[in-house]
């Protein structure tokens, strides 16, 4: 038997969920701290299980409660894969209107109600900081004033801004206050007032575990010892150090759960005014009131006033013109030098502006007739005192409707230089800190606030994307608008951490809400200045090729973009609007209805913009087509940090030795395929849908190569691929029974190339396995073989498949083409000699349209014998 919740009592089952969706809108919003985002998905989900549990329809209910709850549910889950942090909050607030449009007792109705509400505001807020930089500058000004009051009254310094002054816990934490307090009976005065002061209480409290979190973290205990390098044995774990990286990156977990407390208390222990269903407003028969709904159409507008951009990624015609002075040089690797080091720094970037059909020019003096000649003019770095003349030059050229880029980054000095991005900055309010922006996570992975810039919207977070791996933050002036923002990180004074990799965060230095990217109209014209000039770089563009085709195009092309100043008038005026409104509704279908509506507009217009601005880079332009995609749409085997051992840095200098732009494709669409010549798939894990397997097919036989890499346990995706021109990967293990035996490994080992017994030289795998052909139309042949123990006939390692005018190659090896056995950073590699790299130049000169290549005679007396063959004894030849 149940007991009956009284009317004027807000049920247990209601405040439970009320407390989960407020902790699901902080967890996605950062309101927690830093969390990965699948994490933090996977915690929204336990926070969806608790709402489910507490406030699922009763069996006997009907078959309409249990289909609205379930569509609210089913947005409020689908919504927690998309990238876009609106949509995401979005799919929450749905979810809590279409729950107080369900039977049960009225007052949990409207406390529901309140939530939603609540939690349609705070979905305003995180597009409002995106999309309408006032609203940006606004929570910075009073984050940090925040952290400068708490200082003075604490007593102990801290800098912040919004993110970590905790505005996120004050917003919703206020709208939520604002609809309860509409609720309560009279007088409400005295609850607002003690609900207030224990609010700032809270985020008083939090405020001085932050300033103190050094000081927290020093009293931690000290990790035992590490165990000896040799043998390896996993390091015990301890719980201070597991504490110590939770500081002060999660301590904003505190003032969560002191407002979850406060929300608690002041929902369950008001007095309520007492109101009846029928109160909630009447409707004549047969007649349809539109005024309730007009919030809708208003919350439709929003996202395409302020953030739908539409224009076109292209430089055709356009001149993109850099200062030859400044930290660069424009070398691009080169055969038989390897390395980072062998890499060049921005060589690769006038091929990058020819293959979007641009021209790529440069100038020592930025004469007049230069200048008037430029769409885009660009400043990497410069190292040198501005004559003042050139000065006068560049700001007149913007003035009148040029484009300025601005490419900096931490600032160096020596005996004969020092950086001079500022004569140029500070004229213009917008100069460069003297710090290095210091990412908590790697290339500020799942910690970048990307405003709805045509050179930004809807690029993900996850991987780097933007090259600010090594950046200084930009002082930004109100007039300025935010590009990128990186939120988990803090501010290290100077330039120690950028040329020693060490810095420690003190409670002085500014954290988190670092901007690595701005703009500003000035006159006529406009400036980006970005904190680091790594998208630019050779080896940076490869990942952020994106990013920097946008830029250039946007300022190339004098794009339109949402920052305009009549665009942002509008959004303010209908985000005003949206407010007002939102605090009218009454009605929860109309509440669900106004967030549907702005997610579906946001989700289209980011969309259409990202359509718009996609960046399809032309290698046709030369011949033979110079462009090489790495595939990076499917979970590849290998990771993507700068010179890992199971990276691809040196794969990709190597595919730049021989002639190619080299970019990371996230989708191998048509368009992408059909101007390329090379792509590179290495071991992926999610699967080729059967449209991206058509598009790849035809890829090949309209003349394009296709290099695959897999062994045998990551082999089950390829094969989907490579089964289309009869080649595959034996997989590991099979189901008992099916009378197919498992695959074997070879190891690590060398094979001498090409199988027609020449054998040129040899190349070494990593970690090889033998290929199995497939019944085709066609015929494939052996590159590479090795003998198989247990077979007579040696089995393919490498194997090629002709497809109409182009090639199919499958490598048996995962980590072939990684750093670890082609090339690491200090140019060494696993092979003797750089024999890989040799292979490879033979490989690419093999494919269609290439001039052959071979390599140089190689001494097998060295070893005694080929790899491979037999001795006297009977023992296998190998190095």
């Amino acid at each position: 038997m149940t007991r009956r919740v009284p009317d004027d009592v807000v049920s247990r089952s209601a405040l439970i969920a009320v407390l989960a969706f407020l902790a699901a809108a902080w967890i996605f919003s950062g309101g927690c701290g830093m969390l990965a985002r699948p994490l933090a998905g996977g915690l929204v989900w336990c926070c969806l299980a608790v709402i489910v549990a507490a406030l699922h329809p009763k069996r006997e209910a009907g078959f309409r409660p249990w289909a609205v709850f379930g569509a609210g549910l089913a947005v409020a889950v689908l919504a927690t894969a998309s990238m876009n942090e609106v949509v995401r909050l979005a799919g929450l607030a749905i979810f809590a209107a279409v729950l107080s449009t369900l039977d049960r007792n009225h007052l949990d109705q409207r406390i529901l109600r309140v939530a939603a509400r609540a939690l349609a505001v705070f979905v305003l807020y995180r597009f409002a900081l995106t999309s309408i930089p006032l609203v940006w500058h606004v929570s910075e000004a009073i984050g940090s004033a925040l952290g400068q009051v708490a200082s003075v009254f604490w007593g102990h310094p801290v800098s912040v801004g919004a993110t970590f002054a905790g505005l996120d816990h004050l917003v919703l934490m206020t709208a939520l206050v604002a609809g309860w307090a509409l609720e309560l009976e009279r007088p409400r005065v005295r609850a607002v007032l003690l609900t207030g002061s224990a609010i700032a209480i809270g985020q008083a409290v939090y405020l001085l575990f932050l300033s103190l979190a050094v000081d927290l973290a020093s009293v931690l205990p000290p990790a035992p010892p590490a165990p000896p390098p040799e043998p390896y044995v996993p390091p015990d774990w301890a719980w201070g150090d597991a504490a110590r990286t939770l500081l002060p990156w999660n301590l904003p977990v505190l003032a969560v759960v002191w407002h979850l407390g406060v929300a608690s208390a002041m929902l369950g222990l008001a007095k309520y005014r007492a109101e009846t269903p029928a109160a909630e407003g009447k409707q004549d028969a047969g007649t349809f009131d539109w005024r309730p709904w007009a919030p809708v159409a208003v919350a439709a507008m929003l996202p395409l006033v302020c953030v739908l951009s539409l224009g076109k990624s292209d430089l055709s015609d356009k001149t993109v013109l850099a200062y030859d002075r400044g930290y660069l040089d424009w070398d691009v690797p080169v055969h038989d030098r390897y390395g980072a080091d062998s890499s060049g720094r921005f060589g690769m970037l006038p091929v990058f502006v020819e293959s979007l059909g641009g021209r790529f020019q440069r100038s020592s003096d930025l004469s007049q007739e230069d200048l008037s000649g430029a769409d885009v003019l660009i400043l990497i770095h410069p190292n040198q005192a501005w004559p003042d003349e050139v000065l006068l030059r560049v700001q007149e050229y913007v003035r009148r409707g040029g484009s300025l880029l601005v490419a900096a980054g931490p600032r160096l000095q020596d005996s004969n230089s020092a950086s001079s991005y500022n004569e140029v900055l500070e004229p213009l309010g917008m100069p460069v800190r003297f710090d290095t922006a210091v990412s908590q996570n790697e290339a500020w992975r799942h910690g970048m606030l990307r405003a709805a810039h045509p050179a930004a919207i809807g690029l993900g977070d996850e991987r780097d994307r933007f090259g600010m791996t090594a950046a200084a933050s930009v002082q930004l002036p109100w007039r300025a608008s935010p590009i990128l923002v990186g939120r988990w990180g803090w501010s290290d004074p100077g330039s120690d951490f950028f040329l020693t990799g060490r810095a420690r965060w003190e409670p002085r230095e500014r954290l988190g809400d670092l901007v690595l990217a701005a703009e500003r109209r000035v006159g006529s014209g406009r400036v980006i200045v970005l904190g680091d000039n790594g998208c630019l770089t050779n080896q940076g563009n490869v990942r952020a090729y994106r990013f920097t085709g946008r830029l250039l195009a946007y300022l190339a092309r004098h794009g339109g973009s949402p920052q305009a100043w009549w665009r942002q008038l509008i959004a303010i005026v209908l985000a005003g609007a949206m407010v007002v409104l939102l605090a009218r509704v009454e009605r929860g279908e109309v509440l669900a209805a106004l967030v549907v509506a702005l997610l579906l507009a946001t989700w289209l217009s980011t969309e259409w913009s990202c359509r718009s601005w996609e960046v399809l880079p032309d290698g046709r332009g030369r011949t033979p087509n110079n462009l090489a995609y790495l595939d990076a749409s499917h979970l590849e085997a290998y990771a993507e940090t700068p010179w890992n051992a199971n990276g691809i840095d040196g794969l990709a200098l190597t595919l730049m030795r021989n002639g190619f732009l080299v970019l990371a494709a996230d989708d191998l669409s048509s368009e992408q395929l059909s101007r390329a010549s090379v792509v590179v798939s290495i071991a992926p894990v999610r699967q080729f849908t059967l449209l991206e397997r058509r598009r790849i097919k035809r890829f090949v036989e309209d003349g394009g190569a296709l290099i695959a890499m897999a062994g045998a346990p990551e082999g089950r995706k390829t094969n989907q691929v490579m089964n289309q021109f009869g080649l595959g990967v034996p997989l590991v293990y099979h189901r008992p029974g099916s009378g197919r035996g498992d695959a074997v490994p070879l190891g690590c080992v060398y094979r001498p190339y090409p199988d027609d017994q020449s054998s040129l030289a040899p190349v070494l795998f990593h970690s090889a396995w033998p290929l199995s052909g497939v019944e085709r139309e066609y015929r494939p042949q052996s590159v590479v073989s090795a003998e198989v123990p247990g077979r007579v006939v040696p089995a393919p390692v490498v194997a090629r498949s002709d497809a109409g005018k182009g090639v199919a190659v499958l490598i048996g090896d995962t980590g072939f083409a990684m750093n670890k056995t082609l090339e690491n950073q200090d140019g060494g590699s696993l092979a003797d000699d750089h024999l890989n790299a040799q292979f490879w130049r033979w490989l690419i000169g093999q494919l269609p349209g290439r001039e052959p290549w071979q390599p140089p005679p190689f001494d097998w007396g060295r070893w005694g014998a080929k790899p491979g063959t037999a001795q006297a004894d009977g023992e296998e030849v190998q190095p």
